[in-house]
């Protein structure tokens, strides 16, 4: 049999993991699968939100590992579409819901398997942005161990199951509990140990220090002993020169106290004599006058400064005259 080919065409699942290829080329090129953009989980998260369908055993399974592992942990559950034409736009929408509430501190993507075109919600370009755009770290527990999506590598976190999601977000509360006894018996051991190396030292120092104040002691009272007969020797010197030194000052003083009189009493008379002779009632008894302002009793030095209608007073060496300027 002999048949001609003119074109061959993608179909079922080769075209749908051709289209899947492509994508995931452009997404690498961008940086958008890189694992250094990736970030870590955190170690005790507030909260855990879950995007999963509202039935199925990816749920269940969630939730009872959590619950198993650590009690006390708060899930908030948000029921989306995970397969199907809607469902790129219900997961988005639930991404979207979570990452916005601020105690959230984790996000899980999670369902079961199925086929290529199943899953195909999960390698929507618009899901995977929504993913690599969240705030909050993403897992995607998203199929089985063979399952790979777009969205796993986008994610912060890919793993195989649900149960392994759980894992990965919350510790084994025995774990932690058995983790935290063993920190608390090392640590008590290592303060008792430190508490006693610390007493040995401050023993020790005490003993050296005690030696210490003995010998400064000793030194100190021969030399206050040597400074006593000094400061003895000093005061007897100066109890005899005393008398000699008391009269020297004391004549000083009354000579630099007679001086000082002279000086004092020629420069008060010299002030009183420029006094006299700067006085203004010396100038008016000379024959001139000295006009004010009555109002003020303000002197007038220039004719400019006196005013129609305004009182004055002159003062004569023999009294004051009061006028009345007229122009």
């Amino acid at each position: 049999v002999r048949f001609t080919v003119e074109r061959v065409e993608l179909t079922g699942d080769g075209l749908l993991l051709a289209r899947i290829e492509e994508l995931k080329q452009r997404f690498v090129a961008e940086g958008l699968t890189s694992e250094a953009r990736k970030r870590p989980l955190p170690h005790l998260p507030r909260r855990i939100g879950l995007v999963t369908s509202g039935e199925g055993a990816a749920r269940a399974d969630f939730l009872k590992n959590v619950v198993l592992r650590f009690p006390p942990a708060q899930i908030l559950v948000v029921h989306s579409l995970v397969q199907g034409e809607s469902a790129p736009a219900d997961l988005i929408r639930a991404i979207a819901y979570l990452d916005a509430i601020p105690d959230v501190d984790v996000i899980v993507i999670a369902r079961g398997g199925g086929s290529l075109e199943d899953l195909m919600a999960f390698n929507s370009e618009q899901v995977c942005r929504a993913v690599g755009a969240a705030v909050t770290p993403i897992v995607s527990a998203v199929g089985h161990e063979t399952d790979v999506t777009l969205c796993d590598l986008v994610a912060d976190l890919r793993v195989s199951t649900p149960t392994k999601a759980a894992e990965a977000v919350v510790p084994d509360a025995t774990q932690l509990t058995a983790h935290l006894a063993r920190a608390d018996v090392t640590l008590t051991r290592a303060l008792r140990e430190s508490t006693a190396r610390r007493r040995r030292r401050v023993d020790d120092l005490t003993l050296r220090l005690g030696g210490g104040l003995r010998t400064r002691g000793s030194v100190a009272g021969a030399r206050v002993g040597g400074l006593t007969e000094r400061l003895v020797a000093a005061v007897r010197g100066v109890r005899m020169r005393a008398p000699t030194e008391l009269e020297r000052r004391r004549v000083a003083l009354e000579r630099a106290t007679g001086t000082l009189l002279v000086e004092t009493r020629a420069r008060v008379e010299h002030l009183a004599a420029l006094h006299e002779l700067l006085s203004p009632a010396r100038t008016v008894g000379r024959g001139y006058a000295i006009v004010r302002t009555v109002a003020g009793d303000r002197v007038l030095t220039d004719a400019a400064a006196a005013h129609a209608g305004d009182a004055l007073s002159i003062e004569l060496r023999d009294g004051r005259v009061h006028v009345e300027v007229r122009g």
